[in-house]
């Protein structure tokens, strides 16, 4: 039996081909781009931070991240209470760049799982967004 016979179901795309949606490339822990790392370059934020980015980004937020940091970013929280250790990050997020925080939503860390399967990357720019806002870290009240 031929190649061909085995894998006349399936399409052959052209080697180093990249889909036009769908998928997005894999972008290695430890990539080196003159001098950085590329998870802390790449990707640019195609998303404007307007107030429905930003609202939609604060649910993310709550829903998946503020379970271990905290609804003010600063992890004191029953589940870092009781060992898990997540960093207060508040006062890191104006340092991170909008890539690093995107890719870390993405990837994860090593004790964070990733939330690339649970969000889309419209959500994850929405995060983002809010991360970098100005109403991040401040409490149900204040918003």
């Amino acid at each position: 039996m031929s190649d061909d016979e085995v894998f006349n179901t399936f399409q052959r795309f052209p080697r180093d081909s990249v889909p036009r949606t769908g998928v997005e490339p894999f972008i290695g822990a430890t990539e080196i781009v003159g001098g950085q790392l590329r998870r802390d370059l790449e990707p640019a934020n195609p998303t404007r931070a307007t107030p429905d980015s930003i609202a939609r980004g604060r649910f993310i937020y709550d829903t998946y991240c503020a379970v271990c940091h905290g609804m003010d970013g600063m992890a004191g929280t029953p589940v870092t209470q009781r060992g898990m250790p997540a960093p207060p990050i508040r006062m890191m997020i104006p340092v991170f760049s909008e890539a690093h925080l995107y890719n870390k939503a993405r990837y994860g860390g090593p004790l964070m799982p990733g939330y690339a399967i649970a969000t889309t990357r419209q959500e994850r720019w929405d995060l983002v967004n809010y991360m970098k806002s100005p109403q991040f870290g401040r409490s149900a009240v204040q918003r």
